[in-house]
């Protein structure tokens, strides 16, 4: 935010502002499309569109899921492509019949914006609810949802033709009363034919299997992103802090070193699921269920019987009741203060809430702002060293800043300016540095971004067997890749040399010899 902004707004008039600018591009309650589906509220949604809960006003105020897909490209064959891609959506939908996949019953465009009418899904996404948990799930819960999500991919890969979900992901399973599991978003997957070719659109990283870079798909590669989700749940570590190299178990903790409750048989499944090597993990997700199963079995074996066991969602909402603050009524002359204090913080806790898993600890932070003299940090732990260290003296990782070491293969090369940015480490956050939210980006915009359109965490490019891919992180000016196509927050884009990148406002080139 702004600091001259600061100085004269009122909280609640920050707090206004941002909330106009959020909902800005939102249909509000009351909406109607074709005098049928009556909006009641937004769900969700992100930089390609947004997803309402609406009512069926022919059919007796069913509720109704509708996903919007905006059209943002301006280019004939970006445009015919965006279309397709919707069609192909509704079309793979429309063929699937399982109590674990939303039903689809309609779609429509209208003009720059095509929408997908299906099964509303009451509850809360899984990404939601261990934020809101705030603890590991237990072993025998997690066996329970996962049992469901190995049938529902064991129906997926026995289609004809056999489907690949392909982003499997905490966000994209929705659990209900009664613990039942929903997959949702089938926005990137793909029939599994014998001519499949030109995989632009790869997945979540951390969630994806290394074999997508190679443009490989296949049944097992739902069950590795099913493993990495079923390592979140019961470690309650993302993931995406080591997209790349957090399942290398030679360099990384084990399962059952960040939880100890962790069965050894569990950890054994998960290893397994997330093996690099497609052909060592299990050969169907039929065989990953009986495998659970048996483990159920082993370990927890009245737990199906327990008439005192809650479903998730009870448990989450007991635990908000019990953990919940007393109120304390303001005086009149405070009231409206703190209501507007309150929700200025809670945006600030938002923000954090959502990026904290592209953050570094926090005492990597405090080092960085407790010594301004020294601007020269190891690359692997964050040390600080002097120029003239070869190598850092905490961890022995040589240093690329070195005159004796040679300087990275890629760079990053701002057109407006005679600066280039090396791209040195396996994941680069790029953006703009704001000590009070925290971020300290690898490649700091800040002084080139004089309208603030970089967000503070607006991408990040990650380097795989010496190939780059750049990723979005939910900024609020999305990437441009090479005038044509729109990089959505989540999705991984492989770089080549001299693709140009347009980071907000800014024009770059990337080169890699």
């Amino acid at each position: 935010m702004r600091d001259e902004y600061r100085q004269w707004a009122a909280p609640q008039d920050i707090a206004e502002s941002f909330r106009c600018r959020y909902r800005k591009n939102f249909l509000q309650p009351g909406h109607m499309f074709f005098n049928r589906y009556e909006v009641v509220k937004r769900i969700g949604g992100g930089g390609m569109g947004n997803v309402y809960q609406t009512r069926d006003i022919r059919l007796s105020n069913r509720l109704c899921a509708i996903k919007e897909l905006i059209d943002l490209y301006s280019e004939p064959l970006e445009h015919e492509r965006t279309i397709k891609e919707f069609e192909r959506e509704a079309s793979l939908l429309a063929t699937l019949n399982h109590t674990s996949i939303p039903q689809i019953y309609d779609y429509f465009m209208d003009s720059d914006k095509y929408y997908l009418v299906m099964e509303f899904i009451d509850g809360m996404d899984m990404n939601r609810y261990m934020k809101q948990y705030g603890e590991k799930l237990d072993e025998e819960q997690l066996i329970r949802l996962a049992i469901q999500i190995c049938d529902v991919l064991h129906y997926l890969h026995t289609h004809k033709p056999p489907v690949i979900y392909r982003d499997l992901k905490p966000s994209n399973i929705m659990l209900t009363p009664q613990d039942r599991v929903v997959l949702v978003d089938f926005g990137i997957a793909r029939f599994l034919t014998a001519n499949l070719t030109d995989i632009t659109t790869i997945g979540t990283m951390g969630y994806v299997p290394p074999e997508v870079y190679e443009e490989i798909i296949e049944p097992a590669s739902d069950i590795y992103s099913l493993g990495a989700t079923m390592f979140y749940f019961l470690t309650g570590v993302s993931p995406q802090t080591k997209p790349i190299l957090i399942f290398d178990f030679s360099k990384n903790p084990l399962p059952r070193e960040y939880n100890s409750d962790i069965s050894p048989a569990m950890e054994q499944v998960i290893c397994r699921c997330v093996s690099y090597n497609a052909s060592n993990r299990f050969s169907s997700a039929y065989a990953l269920k009986k495998e659970l199963e048996a483990i159920q079995q082993k370990y927890y074996p009245d737990a199906e019987a327990d008439t005192r066991r809650k479903d998730l969602l009870t448990v989450l909402a007991d635990k908000k009741r019990h953990t919940g603050k007393k109120e304390v009524v303001p005086s009149v002359q405070d009231e409206t203060r703190n209501e507007t204090f309150t929700d200025f913080d809670q945006l600030r806790r938002e923000f954090e809430e959502e990026f904290k898993d592209f953050l570094p600890p926090m005492d990597d932070f405090i080092r960085r702002e407790s010594s301004s003299n020294l601007d020269i940090y190891c690359v692997k732990c964050y040390t600080q060293l002097s120029e003239n260290d070869l190598i850092c003296p905490n961890c022995g990782t040589e240093q690329p800043h070195s005159p004796f070491i040679k300087v990275p293969k890629a760079v990053l090369k701002l057109t407006t300016e005679n600066k280039s940015f090396n791209v040195i480490k396996d994941i680069t956050i790029i953006g703009r540095r704001d000590p009070e939210r925290r971020c300290f980006p690898e490649i700091d915009l800040t002084p080139y971004d004089d309208g603030k359109h970089v967000s503070r965490l607006h991408a990040r490019i990650l380097k795989l067997n010496e190939e780059y891919y750049i990723e979005d992180i939910k900024s609020k000016n999305k990437i441009v890749v090479n005038k044509k196509y729109l990089l959505q927050s989540g999705v991984t884009h492989k770089l080549n040399s001299g693709d140009e990148l347009r980071i907000g406002r800014l024009i770059f080139h990337f080169h890699k010899e």
